[in-house]
């Protein structure tokens, strides 16, 4: 975020922080000094504001011993080894208590299709590669892990109102077969749902909580750009 982004964050901090006061004797000869010392203390806290905002964003990492999709890429795209068979065991234990803690999550619903259309294999997990895969996507895109499972159920709702399949998944929207998916986030191609994660976690990146709910909340069935729902995230 550039230094003039975070000023006018700042300034408006320092709007919505100002309180009617008694503005008492007029012809008093104002003491600059004094006022100069609130408005700067006040810029200053401001600033402390926009600043938590931001830094709150990026991916940290996973909890303690969780196999997050970059752990799984890892160590299972690599070989097939006892490593990669105990990650992929780990993970597909966390998708199952998810999909039975969660039932009418996307997420769970994607698993589920997914273990219907696509059983493990020999050679590799597939219902748990397209997950995680996708969960990789959002992490390398700098969505903390407090986010990555909202955004990858916003995501999923999002491409079920515009694809008629159930095993709708991030890894399917970039094929030329499938008709646009990606018109809230421009042209569709190879690299289209890295693009896709990138622009909705420099989106988020400066919002409020309440503001990324509902951003993610408005995600699914909205037929605008990109910058229309952030600018409608933040006014509502």
């Amino acid at each position: 975020m550039s230094k003039a982004s975070i000023l006018k964050m700042a300034l408006e901090e320092i709007a919505r922080g100002v309180k009617k006061v008694d503005l008492g004797d007029l012809t008093r000869k104002p003491n600059v000094a004094a006022r100069v010392q609130a408005v700067t203390r006040m810029a200053g806290d401001a600033s402390k504001k926009v600043a938590s905002k931001v830094d709150d964003w990026g991916w940290k990492g996973g909890k303690p011993g969780e196999v997050t999709g970059k752990t799984w890429d890892a160590d299972v795209t690599k070989r097939w080894n006892d490593l990669a068979i105990s990650t992929n065991a780990r993970a597909r234990k966390q998708l199952e208590k998810h999909a039975a803690k969660n039932p009418s999550s996307n997420i769970a619903n994607n698993w589920k299709t997914l273990n219907q259309m696509l059983p493990e294999s020999t050679y590799i997990d597939e219902p748990t590669a397209n997950i995680l895969g996708d969960f990789d996507l959002l992490e390398s895109a700098d969505i903390p892990r407090e986010w990555t499972g909202k955004v990858l159920n916003s995501l999923y709702e999002y491409g079920k109102q515009r694809i008629d399949s159930a095993a709708f998944n991030l890894r399917i929207i970039g094929d030329t077969n499938i008709p646009d998916t990606l018109a809230l986030f421009g042209p569709s191609g190879k690299s289209g749902i890295v693009s896709v994660a990138e622009k909705v976690s420099n989106a988020m990146r400066p919002m409020t909580n309440d503001q990324r709910e509902t951003f993610l909340s408005l995600l699914p069935e909205w037929s605008g750009s990109l910058d229309e729902l952030t600018d409608a995230a933040r006014k509502l």
